[in-house]
């Protein structure tokens, strides 16, 4: 996870992706979170929250997917960082959550991540992944604050059910 502090663009990194497990213990494997991200210039420099990390596969349990960076800027555009998407194995992983944007300037937009997919499940009966959250968005009452969507749940194992599917984020003015 990288964190950027800028005072023009600002652009965190992305989380790393988990590791696949190839054995019955394995793939505990969760994605890195995406990095948090500030920009404390003018207007139109936008900010970037980095991508959380797919979670690795895995033969019982499969990784969860990282968390979107948050995005936060002075007077440009910010974005969440997108959730991961769970991993596929017995039991899927959950998707990440969606990263959260403020932005305190009158004519710039807020954009909540969007929450991750959940991963697909392979065991009979098992539960697809949940989907991750959508992150939250605040913004001027002057702008527009758009809150993140949930990610969709994994495909479940044969007989199982699909996962639930994340919630929206919230968006609110500052």
């Amino acid at each position: 996870m990288n964190n950027a502090h800028n005072i023009w663009y600002a652009l965190a990194g992305d989380g790393g992706n988990g590791g696949n497990g190839f054995n019955a213990t394995a793939g505990y494997s969760n994605g890195g979170n995406g990095g948090n991200a500030t920009n404390l210039a003018g207007a139109n420099n936008a900010t970037y929250g980095g991508k959380g990390g797919n979670g690795g596969t895995g033969i019982i349990y499969a990784g969860n997917g990282g968390s979107g960076g948050t995005a936060s800027s002075l007077a440009g555009d910010a974005w969440g960082g997108l959730g991961g998407t769970g991993g596929t194995g017995g039991t899927g992983g959950n998707g990440g959550q969606g990263g959260s944007a403020t932005t305190a300037h009158d004519s710039e937009i807020a954009w909540g991540g969007s929450g991750g997919n959940g991963g697909d499940s392979q065991s009979a009966g098992a539960t697809g992944g949940g989907g991750g959250n959508g992150g939250n968005a605040t913004a001027s009452e002057l702008n527009l604050a758009i809150a993140g969507q949930g990610g969709s749940g994994g495909q479940g194992g044969p007989g199982g059910k699909a996962g639930q599917s994340g919630s929206a984020g919230k968006s609110s003015a500052n």
